[in-house]
């Protein structure tokens, strides 16, 4: 067995894996030492860089794409480093950045502030059926589904960037939110002081001819679930997901989440 293969094979699952770990209804998670882990490396990042017109000039179109983004589209390295540059007084136009005056305050006030973005995440969320030959292969390249309405740009960066906003764009305009605040509401006579999240959980299928189906829809109520098959019959076609060029299939956990406003004033 050739050793050196299989490393990088197993290498390449991991790349490709990635779990959904929310509890539904919860609004952050607690701090952990990954958390702080990202928020000291994105201090360090810039605090090296702060000196640098053209690490800045990057710094600024990563944010302004960014900012662009539904929160619940950031990864967690993106969500902590949106939160990491409010520590610095960010000068655009001079392309120069500097921490503020307060800002050891203000990194101590983030240490202890819960992570609270969660949801679909396009560049980690898909699952691949590797047929059981692939230990076999020499090589091993993949290329992740698309909505066909992004088939047209070559840019497979861009591509990807295309079909996480039409997902998205998909959920908001099928999607009954006003219908699933009004399910939610008459299962629930509780008074809510903050606003309240909830998350339906979908595990879908995109088969080698691009067709999606749901495979399983979780939540507290049925009708909850039957909005959510409703939205996801109406998403976009998709091109398969690809293994050295020949369709395979793959699958994905998709977070469906609206939020339930307070009932009472804090």
């Amino acid at each position: 067995m050739n050793y050196s293969y299989m490393a990088k094979f197993i290498f390449r699952l991991l790349i490709v894996f990635f779990v959904v770990s929310t509890v539904a209804g919860q609004n952050s998670i607690l701090i952990s030492d990954e958390d702080r882990q990202l928020i000291n490396f994105h201090i360090r990042d810039l605090n090296e860089h702060k000196n640098h017109s053209v690490a800045i000039g990057e710094l600024i179109a990563e944010m302004n794409f960014l900012a662009s983004l539904n929160p619940n589209e950031l990864s967690r390295s993106e969500y902590w480093l949106m939160k990491v540059v409010q520590l610095y007084d960010l000068d655009a136009n001079q392309k120069k950045i500097q921490p503020k005056s307060n800002f050891e305050n203000l990194k101590q006030e983030l240490y202890e502030e819960p992570y609270s973005s969660r949801g679909f995440y396009f560049e980690d969320a898909f699952i691949y059926d590797f047929p059981e030959e692939i230990e076999s292969y020499s090589s091993i390249e993949i290329s992740r589904p698309y909505t066909r309405n992004c088939k047209g740009i070559p840019s497979i960066e861009k591509r990807n960037e295309c079909t996480q906003k039409r997902i998205q764009f998909a959920l908001k305009q099928h999607f009954e939110t006003n219908q699933a605040i009004a399910i939610f509401n008459e299962m629930n006579d509780e008074v809510f002081v903050r606003d309240y999240e909830v998350t339906i959980f979908t595990h879908l299928l995109i088969d080698k001819k691009g067709k999606l189906r749901a495979l399983h829809i979780s939540s507290f109520n049925k009708n909850l679930s039957r909005l959510a098959h409703k939205a996801i019959r109406r998403f976009p076609r998709f091109e398969p997901a690809r293994l050295n060029g020949q369709p395979i299939e793959a699958r994905l956990h998709l977070p469906i989440t609206f939020t339930v406003e307070a009932n009472e004033d804090n």
